[in-house]
C-alpha cells in the first residue's frame, strides 16, 4: 500500500508542500529523488525523475513505496519499448495513477471553518496547492517573469491569483455567510484558456485515472468524452484564439441573451482566472425532497428547466460554465475519485449557445463510459437535471 505523505520523512514533507505551491519547480522534483536515492530507493527516485510522479503523490496525498515503484517500472519499461509511442505518456500516468490507489483527501480537506466557526488558515492552502497541482500535472499552467499562470485567447499572460488575496477575500462577512452555507470547495478555472484545451485536459485526466471510473460503468478509452464541439463553435481546425459561439453569462435565454463572448469579456479587462467557491459535498444534485436547508440557505434541486433556473438565480450566486464544470470534474475526481453527476444532469446556465439556442448541459454517462457536454432546449425539464451555482471569490 502506498504511504500517506504525513509519513514520510520531516524533510520529504516539508520539499511536497514546496513542490505544492509551486509544481512547476523543477529542482524540488529532482532534489525529491535525490532525497529517495539517499534512502536507498533506487527505483522511485529513477520514477521520480522520468515522470510527474511527484505531481500525482501529491493530489493522492500519498507516496509509492519501492516495491511498488519497482513494479510500475517494469510496466513503464514494456510501454517505452512499445510500438504505440502516441500514447506513452497518457498510459505511463495512468500506470502510476493506478499504483497509487484512490484518493485519501475525501471531505475532509471541506472544513473551511474551524470548531469555533473561523476560517481554517490550514484547510485553505490546502485547497489552493490542490488546485494549482492538478491544473500543473495536465499542463494547464506555465511560467512567465516568474510566475505561474496562464496565456489567454486574448495572447495576455494572466497570472495565477494570490493565495493571499483569496484569504483575504474568504474573510469578508458576505463570503464568510457563504462559506458557512456549505459553499466550501474552492476553485480555480483558468477562463482565459481555449475551451478546446481544457476539453483535452479533461480527456487527459480521465484516461489516467481509469482505474477510478471502474465502479461507475468503466472508461471508453477511445472516446472518453464526447463534447458537441461543432454546436459550441469549436470547429475544426478553428485557431485557439477565436471565439466559439458560445456566450457567458447570459440575462436570458433568447436572441437578445445579454451575455458576451470570451473574447468580449476578455477585451473588457475581465480577469482571465475565476476564482469560485462551489458546494464540494454535492456529487449529485439533490432530488426533489433530498433538498436540505444549510446556514438558512435551501439547495437548490433538480428538476426544473434550464430557464427556470436562471430566472431564479440567488442575487450572490451564478451558474456554471463549461469551464466551472471541467474544473470541478477534474477536482471531484481527483479528491473523491469520483466523477460528478453519475446519476444527476447539471445544466451549465452560466453559458448559452444562441446559434443553435442550447444551453449547454454535463455529466458522467455510466452506460456510454464517458463524459458528455452537450446542449438542451432552455425549456426542458427532467427529474434528475438542475442547475449548479457558484459563488464568486476574485
Amino acid at each position: 500500500m502506498p504511504r500517506p505523505l504525513s509519513a514520510l520523512t520531516p524533510d520529504e514533507q516539508r520539499l511536497y508542500t514546496a513542490q505544492g505551491a509551486d509544481p512547476l519547480a523543477a529542482d524540488r522534483q529532482q532534489i525529491l529523488a535525490d532525497t529517495a536515492e539517499e534512502q536507498g530507493q533506487e527505483q522511485r527516485a529513477a520514477l521520480l525523475r522520468q515522470t510527474r510522479l511527484s505531481l500525482l503523490e501529491l493530489l493522492r496525498g500519498q507516496a509509492l513505496t519501492e516495491q511498488e515503484s519497482a513494479q510500475v517500472a517494469v510496466r513503464i519499461h514494456a510501454l517505452l519499448t512499445s510500438p504505440a509511442l502516441g500514447q506513452q505518456a497518457t498510459a505511463m500516468e495512468r500506470e502510476l495513477s493506478s499504483a497509487l490507489g484512490g484518493p485519501q483527501r475525501g471531505n475532509d480537506m471541506l472544513e473551511l471553518l474551524d470548531p469555533e466557526g473561523n476560517l481554517d488558515i490550514a484547510r485553505l492552502p490546502e485547497q489552493y496547492d490542490f488546485q494549482v497541482t492538478l491544473l500543473a500535472s495536465l499542463d494547464l499552467l506555465e511560467y512567465q517573469s516568474g510566475h505561474l499562470g496562464i496565456t489567454g485567447i486574448d495572447h495576455h499572460f494572466h497570472p495565477l491569483p494570490p493565495l493571499s488575496e483569496i484569504q483575504r477575500r474568504l474573510q469578508t462577512p458576505a463570503l464568510y455567510q457563504k462559506v458557512a452555507q456549505g459553499f466550501n470547495l474552492l476553485v480555480l478555472v483558468p477562463f482565459a484558456l481555449p475551451l478546446k484545451r481544457l476539453l483535452d485536459a479533461w480527456r487527459q485526466d480521465l484516461l489516467r485515472n481509469e482505474h477510478l471510473l471502474q465502479l461507475h460503468g468503466g472508461l471508453n478509452r477511445e472516446e472518453s468524452l464526447w463534447a458537441w464541439e461543432e454546436g459550441f463553435g469549436l470547429r475544426e481546425g478553428q485557431g485557439p484564439d477565436e471565439d466559439g459561439r458560445l456566450i457567458y453569462t447570459p440575462q436570458r435565454f433568447e436572441a437578445d441573451h445579454g451575455g458576451h463572448t470570451k473574447g468580449q469579456l476578455l477585451a473588457s479587462k475581465a480577469d482571465g482566472w475565476q476564482v469560485l467557491l462551489t458546494e464540494g459535498s454535492l456529487t449529485n444534485l439533490p432530488l426533489a425532497g433530498q433538498v436540505q436547508l444549510i446556514a438558512d440557505r435551501r439547495q437548490i434541486e433538480a428538476g426544473r428547466t434550464p430557464r427556470e433556473y436562471l430566472e431564479s438565480l440567488p442575487q450572490t450566486e451564478v451558474g456554471w460554465t463549461p469551464e466551472t464544470y471541467i474544473v470541478a470534474f477534474l477536482t471531484h475526481l481527483e479528491r473523491t475519485g469520483q466523477p460528478l453527476d453519475t446519476e444527476t444532469l447539471t445544466y451549465l446556465i452560466g453559458s448559452y449557445a444562441p446559434t443553435s439556442g442550447l444551453v449547454p448541459y454535463a455529466d458522467w454517462n455510466p452506460w456510454r463510459r464517458q463524459a458528455y457536454l452537450d446542449g438542451y432546449h432552455p425549456g426542458i425539464d427532467f427529474p434528475g437535471s438542475g442547475g449548479r451555482v457558484t459563488v464568486g471569490v476574485l
